[in-house]
């Protein structure tokens, strides 16, 4: 991400090195988990589409989009998806998708059933997870398995509940922003050194967490919602032809990319692998947030050192 702010707020053709450091970048990040996957092929799509678009650099676009289109290939030729292993992953996070977070919030639950082409008998199962005692060994509707992601599209739209109050549930649940159930630290007996706590409080997921659950969330919304905003108001900008001011450039890329981020950690999260561990599956919600917070954080510098030099102008001329 920061390549590609660096890419749209500068007004030079990068160099080799940059491209080289981008290309490392995408590739350990599709390459580094599946959930992540998908969100390196679209930044990969986006480098490629301004590589071309400002500096008609074909070499360097052809090498994005190839990477866009063979990092899922390589992430399953790693990962033999026909393996018992990807197979029971994939069962797990599909129940806890399906049955533990979307379907309990359709009024008309057959209905949502026969969108997504899955039984009646599916129905007993509503509101398990993979991890409800005894469900797994007894398992009410395993052709979830066979069942597509993309079959909850067209459910979103005639059932909104079912995208928006999962959404709500996931974005409540990310605090404190690291898994209550893993080991953070190498040896548990820093958790009680001076350099651990003096981190922990100054950390700014520390202070996000210690917010009030309606501020938290309405922050978190506004992060989401602000993403898709920015970006398109940074391709408008463009078509005005009043892309050559680099300085909204890099504003606009830094909340519009922090904004996408943020909503694609918690919705690739809760209907990736429902509310099973999100603090772990949405660890990218920070990193988002914190991209934005520099956008506001450049503005905020840029504005009062335009401010002060009016002044001094002013006073010089008094």
């Amino acid at each position: 991400m920061s390549v590609m702010i660096l890419l749209i707020g500068t007004p030079n053709k990068p160099n080799k090195a940059i491209i080289i450091l981008s290309i490392f970048s995408l590739v350990w990040l599709g390459l580094s988990k599946q959930q992540y996957m998908p969100l390196a092929s679209i930044f990969s799509l986006a480098l490629a589409t301004i590589m071309f678009v400002r500096w008609r650099a074909t070499t360097a676009t052809f090498i994005y989009v190839m990477i866009s289109f063979l990092t899922p290939l390589s992430y399953n030729y790693f990962n033999n998806t026909d393996s018992d292993v990807m197979k029971g992953i994939n069962f797990a996070n599909k129940t806890d998708t399906f049955l533990g977070a979307v379907l309990p919030e359709a009024k008309d639950q057959e209905l949502a059933l026969s969108i997504l082409g899955l039984p009646k008998s599916c129905l007993s199962g509503i509101g398990k997870t993979w991890y409800s005692p005894g469900f797994r060994q007894n398992h009410t509707c395993p052709e979830i398995q066979q069942t597509s992601r993309a079959r909850l599209l067209p459910l979103f739209i005639l059932e909104p509940a079912t995208f928006f109050v999962p959404m709500y549930k996931a974005t409540r649940d990310t605090r404190p922003f690291h898994s209550r159930f893993l080991g953070y630290l190498e040896d548990a007996d820093d958790v009680d050194s001076v350099k651990y706590k003096i981190s922990k409080a100054t950390s700014l997921s520390t202070l996000v967490a210690a917010l009030p659950i309606k501020i938290y969330f309405f922050i978190a919304l506004i992060a989401m919602i602000s993403g898709p905003v920015f970006i398109f108001l940074l391709i408008i900008r463009c078509k005005d032809n009043r892309g050559d001011d680099e300085f909204y450039r890099l504003v606009f890329g830094m909340i519009g990319l922090g904004g996408i981020v943020t909503l694609y950690a918690i919705a690739s999260s809760v209907f990736g692998d429902g509310y099973a561990d999100i603090q772990k599956h949405a660890v990218a919600f920070m990193i988002g947030i914190s991209f934005q917070l520099g956008g506001i954080l450049v503005v905020l510098i840029s504005t009062s050192c335009t401010c002060w030099l009016n002044y001094s102008s002013a006073d010089r001329k008094s």
